[in-house]
């Protein structure tokens, strides 16, 4: 009999159409009013880096949240799916469903694990849903620090953030815009790459207003942002972000195509959810400085 030969397979030896976007979470570290005044400078520091606060993702051969260093990233769709977590005893329960580009016209599709839940334009199934299963918003992203594609589930905070960073740069060459007015869904329908690099965290109350010592206190992003242009040094990350955004675009006609096929709805469970909580070191490597946003 001869020895076995043949090695475990390494990951990319099957190429697949189905492409998986690296979640990036951010969290914006809820702290009490009577220790407020504790958080340092340094204090944020320490909480970046175990991923409390700030932008991280999920390591899966380490088990660990990463913390992203110099987080920097350029928009390449944005799409809303509803999904979530939920324990009941010893079984877990894990919904999700397909992204869409359009709310108003494209049925979402929840599912628990292989098995279709409810099916629906999402007004009409809002009142149907299960317990745990919430509506989310997602920026796909071409993340540089990682030079991978990542999907960030956006957050109050960091919507709040990306459409001030917009009304900023619009003012800044003239155009006055309220931050409140500026949607996210139609960001990347005129054919322009945004691009938006994080630059500090700043005090606010729950509602994004400035913390005055009173309540509970978050640490939400800043970014500055602005348009890749195909010119000089962004020459070729506005190419690489255009290539990738059509492959982005043809993973979700592929995905839509796939999951559009009917299928009777199982019966609806209904758990309480429970939030995960994760612990981890810090990523390094990218520097942000040379970019033009």
């Amino acid at each position: 009999m001869t020895d076995d030969f043949f090695g475990a397979p390494p990951e990319g030896a099957i190429t697949s159409t189905n492409i998986e976007f690296l979640k990036v979470a951010y969290k914006s570290l809820k702290t009490p009013e009577p220790y407020a005044s504790a958080a340092t400078t340094q204090v944020i520091e320490q909480n970046r880096q175990l991923c409390k606060v700030g932008f991280s993702y999920y390591d899966k051969e380490t088990k660990l949240n990463v913390a992203i260093d110099n987080f920097a990233f350029a928009v390449l769709e944005v799409y809303s799916g509803v999904s979530g977590f939920v324990k009941d005893g010893d079984t877990q329960y894990n919904y999700w469903s397909p992204l869409v580009k359009d709310t108003r016209s494209e049925p979402i599709r929840l599912y628990e694990g292989e098995r279709l839940i409810v099916e629906g334009i999402y007004r009409d199934i809002k009142e149907k849903l299960p317990n745990g299963a919430k509506f989310h918003v997602n920026v796909i992203a071409y993340c540089l620090p990682l030079d991978r594609i990542i999907r960030i589930e956006l957050t109050q905070s960091v919507s709040r953030a990306m459409q001030r960073a917009i009304a900023e740069a619009e003012s800044a060459i003239g155009r006055k815009k309220k931050a409140d007015d500026i949607s996210l869904f139609g960001i990347c329908d005129n054919d322009h790459i945004w691009g938006f690099r994080f630059t500090e965290f700043i005090r606010e109350t729950k509602e994004g207003k400035q913390y005055e010592g009173k309540g509970e206190l978050f640490f939400n992003p800043e970014f500055k942002c602005g348009v890749i242009q195909p010119l000089d040094k962004t020459k070729e990350l506005h190419a690489k972000c255009v290539d990738l955004q059509k492959t982005v675009r043809e993973d979700y006609r592929s995905k839509k195509e796939k999951y559009s096929k009917k299928a009777e709805p199982a019966p609806v469970n209904n758990w309480p959810p429970k939030e995960e909580e994760f612990a981890a070191p810090p990523v390094s490597g990218f520097n942000g400085d040379d970019l033009p946003f």
